[in-house]
């Protein structure tokens, strides 16, 4: 897959979630916590009602009855609640709570990514939003074999083909979840007409010219239009570039993405270097002349 393509796959898939995900309900089973904002309100008693946040230690005050644990309760285990300690003033109260902004959900992002730390997202964001805003590192990460950790609990998640075909694995993330892009980890081998031949350590998206210059880049006497690049994965497989055309222009569709264990060799060239051949000529003539006015 292109990285233009993948790129657009990237962006699309992302502008789904927002437009999916981008308002958020109540739901019967949330647990409430610290920095919630909830709208608490009396009916028949509008000078009671008010927005409160709950505390870090999972407390918010109300009127007349001051301080309540709202951390870990429902809210309608919270309305109930207040209810029945509001007995003690009001005839019947009938409460209303209703949480009107979630608390932040925090994930951590590790490994192959540009931005590696703790995100604070909004609810219900989901793997590809949260991998988008870390930014993946897309010449090292192996997408492959993406990992989801969930207290004990580790998820395998191939995110290359989750942003090619979709489906469930683009999972809901909640507090305390991990993502780790592994790296991955190939070497390959540069001999011939380059400055430091040897074994070069190259992510997934690294290019001949990636090693090249690597290897600090070629010699005078390289020939980089018939480069060599030999592939060992099964049976050996010996594929010829031009690579002084691609340092050029740059082409997109010329890019090859080496493998692990690839060997690339760069021939000397067999061309008449001019440059060197008229320094010989004038240095033979200096000594000629020097030879017959002796």
């Amino acid at each position: 897959m292109s990285k233009k393509l993948r790129r657009a796959i990237f962006l699309a898939v992302i502008c789904v979630l927002v437009i999916q995900f981008g308002s958020i309900a109540d739901e019967p089973g949330y647990l409430l916590s610290a920095e919630d904002v909830i709208e608490f309100s009396v009916w028949n008693h509008p000078d009671l009602n008010r927005k409160l946040v709950i505390r870090p230690d999972g407390y918010i005050s109300v009127p007349l009855v001051g301080e309540v644990k709202a951390e870990d309760l429902t809210p309608g285990e919270l309305q109930s609640k207040i209810e029945s300690l509001l007995k003690k003033y009001i005839n019947s109260p009938q409460v209303t709570i209703s949480v009107v902004e979630f608390r932040p959900t925090e994930v951590s992002v590790l490994g192959a990514v540009m931005r590696p730390g703790v995100f604070k997202v909004r609810r219900n964001s989901r793997l590809l939003e949260v991998l988008a805003m870390a930014g993946i590192d897309e010449k090292q990460a192996l997408l492959e074999e993406v990992s989801l950790t969930r207290k004990e609990t580790v998820i395998k998640i191939d995110v290359d083909r989750l942003l090619r075909e979709g489906g469930y694995q683009n999972y809901v993330l909640k507090s305390g979840d991990v993502i780790y892009v592994p790296y991955g980890i190939r070497e390959v081998y540069i001999f011939g007409e380059v400055k430091k031949p040897g074994s070069y350590v190259i992510g997934k998206k690294t290019t001949p010219a990636d090693v090249l210059a690597m290897a600090g880049g070629p010699t005078e006497r390289a020939d980089l239009k018939g480069v060599k690049i030999i592939h060992r994965q099964g049976s050996v497989d010996v594929e010829v570039i031009n690579l002084e055309d691609y340092l050029e222009h740059k082409a997109e569709d010329a890019i090859i993405y080496l493998q692990d264990g690839d060997i690339i060799q760069v021939e000397e060239t067999r061309s008449i270097d001019w440059e060197k051949v008229f320094t010989y000529a004038a240095g033979i003539k200096i000594i000629h002349d020097l030879i017959v006015n002796w």
